[in-house]
C-alpha cells in the first residue's frame, strides 16, 4: 500500500484526447508555433493562402527556409466584485494586449533555429497592471537532429523554450495569462516508433516589466528533470503519459 502511494506521488498518468487529424497535408497553426513544419510550401502547387510567401522563405540552398509568424491578442476583462470585494473594485474593465513575432530558420534537416519576440501590456486596470511585459525575447533555441531515421530520433534543444506536457495541468505555457511562460535549459526528446521521450534540465524565466529585462529564476527552481511517454499502442484515440 506504501509503495501504490509512493508510485501515485512521483508518477502522473494522464490520458489526453488526441487531435483530429488534418484531412489533407497542408500543416494547420499550433499552440506550439514551433510545432509547424511548412516545408510541403517548397512545391508552389502547394501554396493556396495569401499568407504562403511568408510561410516558406527560401534561403538559397536547398532544404533552407524561413518561416514567419505572429499573433495579436486583444482581451478585454470586467470583473465583478473580484476578491469577494476586497481590495480596489475595478468597475470600467481593462484591455489586456499579446502582441508576438517569430521566426523559425531551417538550415537543413539537422539545424534549425526559433526564435520569438512577446509583447504583452494592459490598459485600464484599477488597482495597478497584472503581469506585463512591454518587449522581450519569450523563446530562442537552437535544435541539433542528432539522428534521423525512420522509427527513431533524437533531438537537442538548448536555449529559451516554451514546453508543455499532456493536458497542460503540470506543465505548460499559461496561454490564458496575458504574458506566457517560458524556461531556459536543455531539452532531449527520443523518438521510438509510437513512443516519446523527453528529458529537460530547465529554469523558469522571471517575467518583468521592462525592455529585455527577463532573466532565469532562482537555481533552486530547476526542472531537472522530466519524463514523458506518449503512446498510441494502448489505444486508437488517446495518448498516456507518464511524468516522473
Amino acid at each position: 500500500m506504501n509503495f501504490a502511494r509512493a508510485c501515485l506521488l512521483t508518477i502522473s498518468v494522464v490520458v489526453v484526447a488526441r487531435c483530429q487529424q488534418a484531412t489533407d497535408t497542408r500543416p494547420i497553426y499550433q499552440l506550439f508555433r514551433y510545432d509547424e513544419d511548412w516545408s510541403l510550401l517548397a512545391d508552389p502547387s502547394q501554396r493556396s493562402d495569401w499568407l504562403d510567401p511568408i510561410k516558406y522563405v527560401p534561403l538559397g540552398r536547398p532544404g533552407w527556409f524561413v518561416t514567419l509568424g505572429g499573433e495579436i491578442r486583444e482581451r478585454f476583462e470586467l470583473l465583478d466584485e473580484p476578491g469577494f470585494g476586497i481590495g480596489p473594485q475595478d468597475d470600467t474593465g481593462y484591455l489586456l494586449q499579446r502582441y508576438i513575432l517569430s521566426s523559425d530558420f531551417h538550415l537543413g534537416s539537422r539545424i534549425r533555429f526559433f526564435a520569438k519576440l512577446q509583447s504583452a501590456l494592459e490598459n485600464g486596470r484599477t488597482g495597478g497592471p497584472r503581469p506585463t511585459d512591454r518587449l522581450d525575447v519569450a523563446q530562442a533555441f537552437l535544435d541539433w537532429r542528432i539522428t534521423a531515421r525512420e522509427n527513431h530520433d533524437f533531438t537537442l534543444r538548448v536555449g529559451r523554450q516554451e514546453l508543455g506536457f499532456g493536458s497542460g495541468r503540470l506543465i505548460s505555457p499559461a496561454e490564458g495569462l496575458n504574458v506566457r511562460r517560458g524556461l531556459d535549459g536543455i531539452r532531449l526528446t527520443a523518438r521510438f516508433g509510437k513512443i516519446t521521450w523527453n528529458a529537460t534540465a530547465l529554469r523558469l524565466v522571471e517575467t518583468s516589466p521592462g525592455i529585455f529585462d527577463d532573466v532565469p529564476d532562482r537555481p533552486a527552481n530547476i526542472l531537472w528533470h522530466g519524463y514523458r511517454f506518449t503512446s498510441s499502442v494502448l489505444a486508437t484515440r488517446e495518448h498516456l503519459a507518464l511524468f516522473a
